[in-house]
């Protein structure tokens, strides 16, 4: 990309804030990993998009990388109560730009991206049906056991 590399090529008040400089936007290129501002920024134009061409029905809602933190996801057991606390004071955030929808009953599918191990992949709720799945296509060498999924899909 040609250009200042600390130029925003995407930035936007709406929504989280979301915003990429010109460097950020090159690792989308083959073999590098991919910052977590353009993954936020995608989410944001996704949601965006969703609420300008949805006719009223459920809607599918992008989240940012910012909403499940290092701190929900390791937490122990017995914070589980903080854990949960924190992840409302997140998702309320995502939604504090229209007060009249402050909760999930529009949502039909949530789509969380999620950073561990510095490995990306994505859950999607499907929260009409009550499933989810988890989208990754890499093999990270990081070990994704069951307690760690029960962790990282407490909600």
């Amino acid at each position: 990309m040609q250009g200042n590399p600390y130029e925003f090529v995407f930035q936007t008040e709406w929504a989280w804030g979301a915003a990429t400089i010109r460097d950020n936007m090159q690792t989308l290129a083959p073999k590098l990993k991919v910052d977590a501002s353009v993954i936020d920024s995608f989410a944001c134009v996704l949601s965006y998009e969703e609420t300008i061409t949805n006719s009223g029905a459920k809607i599918k809602q992008y989240f940012h990388t910012g909403i499940l933190t290092t701190a929900i996801v390791n937490a122990k057991k017995e914070d589980e109560e903080k854990q949960y606390k924190e992840f409302c004071a997140n998702l309320k955030s995502v939604f504090k730009g229209n007060p009249e929808d402050s909760s999930m009953d529009h949502v039909e599918l949530a789509f969380f991206p999620i950073i561990a191990h510095e490995h990306f992949y994505l859950i999607v709720f499907n929260l009409e049906k009550g499933t989810s799945v988890i989208l990754d296509n890499s093999n990270s060498g990081g070990l994704m056991n069951q307690n760690t999924l029960r962790k990282l899909t407490f909600w």
